[in-house]
């Protein structure tokens, strides 16, 4: 858990509503592409099967929705696939379903699909997706669609006459009214809905292509950086393409799209999912944060413009709430690449991250791995520090909101914060790699020993709702405080390690235990660095002094001399830091004698020394 400075104000809901036309003939229909395929390519194609079904859900429970969402990965979109859209928005309720109630979820599947108990579902179409592109023109062009495929161009043709049987060979002509031979003269196609010879369409269809694009992520700091391993989807109709951006923001489809593509940004990978509340609609909060690129056509499919996410001044603004999920989606994959160099635990997969405005400590964040570790409390106080304070007006009510996000919360960054500078690239990447560093322990020292660890610090949150106790981590001299001191000692540290990496000489200046005057460097030692090196194990004014932030810098860079200690130890390395804390280690103390220990007694004098000097004996 990190804590910083706050501000308190209660983020505006700015999401626009989708508005919806009419529903649109479906041309992927069996009958529909049966003529297309007979047209394109002759013969008859009766026994054409379908390749995917149409379907949507209903979901009642948030435990449902997880199991679409989550379990079964499923690309859901809440507004039907076969409607004309009026107005692209960010969301759409149907008019049917309550606001505090989760809408219809659609989606397609194959056809061998095997539907999760429980859970309301209608197969609205039986589809058949061609790879065919000049076959998927013919069926929008047989459906009655224009070049565009979501505009009505005139009638739908009928497609549901009954079929005749004829021998092998023949088929039936409803003009003669009698079963005739197969084939038809120069310049016809036979139209197996008709049952009649049409004339062949004349105008070749534009290829198809593949659909790229570059998603960016502006960093105040580094400057436009790419947006690494974000989902994008694209969809026209029920052909739809999951992929990813490589690791400078680009991504190319493998299937082939042409017309009007719709692109949809996902902040979700295997690593994590980035989630926010908005609005009313709590049940939100299960699905990661989204964007829609647009509707591209012709030559923009296959070079759809740059888009970067940008932070906007006002800290309440939905464009900022992107942009702060696109840099704590990439800070989740520069950590990962970071930590390879020191061969340190990684954080454990599909993590659960929330951002929110909405809470009390600004500029914070926890990690707490409720969903990981299958948590199902969730205490008023934490919600207050992190998530939306509940003296706050929450549309939806507050207990509605918490039901919601039980099991759902892994890490946690608020950025509430009066000044948006507060808020710079590294600062907030900082804080996730903070996060991330507790996470890890959850990998290096096991549930147990996070468990316990979660639980001291969320007993200090609650006390200082009922005491004087500073919050959210105590005075130091309960049996909560040795266990905290450990978890919040490497994780200061090696957030801000990591940030200096990334970072650099690029850094902000970055504030030294919340109370002293911006730290920008320390001679030659860079910003992030130089916050470590001036913690002050004995400053009055910090009430959380006792927690060793800069002891681990301490171990093993080799600064001797230093402002506040003196330190005489050198040339540890992060891998023997993070080694010693194993499940039974919770406390500085015996992770003092476990790290000798493991370490052949390495500068055993200068190390308890240096423990002492924090005041550990």
């Amino acid at each position: 858990m990190k804590t910083t400075t706050s501000a308190n104000v209660i983020n505006p809901n700015t999401e626009q509503p989708t508005v919806l036309g009419s529903q649109l003939p479906n041309p992927y229909l069996l009958a529909n592409m049966r003529r297309a395929y007979t047209n394109v390519k002759g013969g008859t194609w009766t026994t054409l099967a379908a390749t995917n079904l149409y379907v949507r859900f209903k979901p009642t429970t948030k435990e449902q929705l997880i199991t679409l969402e989550e379990t079964l990965d499923l690309d859901l979109f809440d507004e039907p696939l076969d409607y004309q859209v009026i107005t692209e928005g960010d969301y759409y309720q149907d008019p049917a379903v309550p606001s505090d109630q989760i809408t219809w979820q659609y989606a397609v599947v194959p056809t061998n699909f095997t539907f999760p108990a429980g859970i309301t579902y209608q197969t609205l179409a039986s589809v058949h997706i061609p790879t065919d592109i000049a076959v998927e023109v013919e069926a929008e062009r047989l459906a009655g669609l224009n070049a565009d495929g979501d505009d009505l161009a005139g009638n739908a043709a009928a497609i549901t006459q009954r079929i005749p049987d004829c021998n092998p060979g023949y088929h039936f002509d409803y003009d003669l009214n009698k079963c005739v031979p197969d084939g038809c003269p120069t310049g016809y196609v036979w139209d197996d809905v008709l049952k009649k010879c049409v004339s062949a369409p004349v105008t070749p269809p534009s290829p198809a292509v593949s659909t790229i694009g570059k998603i960016n992520v502006q960093d105040t700091q580094l400057g436009v950086q790419g947006l690494q391993k974000l989902r994008v989807v694209a969809k026209r109709w029920f052909k739809i393409e999951r992929m990813y951006t490589n690791s400078t923001g680009n991504f190319t489809s493998t299937a082939k799209f042409r017309n009007k593509v719709k692109v949809i940004l996902k902040f979700k990978n295997e690593n994590a999912s980035i989630r926010s509340i908005r609005g009313v609609r709590f049940w939100q909060v299960i699905s990661s944060v989204k964007k829609v690129l647009g509707k591209f056509s012709g030559s923009q499919i296959n070079n759809i413009p740059a888009y970067t996410f940008v932070r906007n001044n006002d800290v309440n603004s939905l464009q900022t709430r992107d942009w702060v999920a696109a840099t704590t989606h990439n800070a989740v994959q520069q950590y990962r690449s970071l930590i390879i160099a020191q061969g340190t635990s990684a954080p454990p997969a599909g993590l659960r991250i929330l951002i929110s405005n909405w809470g009390s400590l600004g500029g914070t964040g926890a990690a707490p791995l409720f969903g990981i570790r299958f948590w199902d409390g969730l205490e008023t106080a934490f919600v207050n520090n992190f998530i939306a304070s509940a003296v706050n007006p929450v549309a939806g009510g507050f207990n509605t909101m918490v039901g919601y996000l039980k099991r759902q919360i892994d890490v946690v960054y608020n950025y509430n914060v009066s000044d948006y500078t507060k808020i710079n690239s590294d600062l907030v990447v900082e804080t996730i790699f903070h996060e991330l560093s507790h996470t890890a322990l959850y990998t290096q020292a096991g549930n147990l020993w996070y468990t316990a660890a979660v639980d001291a610090t969320i007993n200090e949150i609650i006390s200082a709702t009922v005491s004087s106790s500073p919050n959210p981590y105590g005075r130091g001299n309960t049996s909560s405080s040795p266990i905290i001191a450990l978890n919040e000692g490497w994780a200061s540290h090696y957030g801000q390690f990591l940030a200096d990496a990334r970072y650099g000489t690029n850094s902000s200046c970055v504030r030294v235990q919340d109370y002293q005057t911006s730290t920008c460097s320390n001679g030659t030692i860079r910003p992030h660095i130089a916050a470590l090196e001036a913690f002050n194990p004995l400053l009055p004014d910090d009430p959380f002094k006792w927690i060793p932030r800069g002891l681990f810098q301490d171990l093993i860079d080799n600064t001797p001399g230093e402002i506040t200690v003196n330190d005489q130890v050198s040339l540890y390395t992060n891998l023997q830091l993070i080694n010693a804390i194993d499940s039974e280690i919770r406390s500085p103390q015996l992770y003092r004698e476990r790290l000798l220990s493991e370490n052949s007694n390495n500068q055993a004098t200068q190390v308890r020394d240096l423990f002492r000097q924090y005041g550990y004996q």
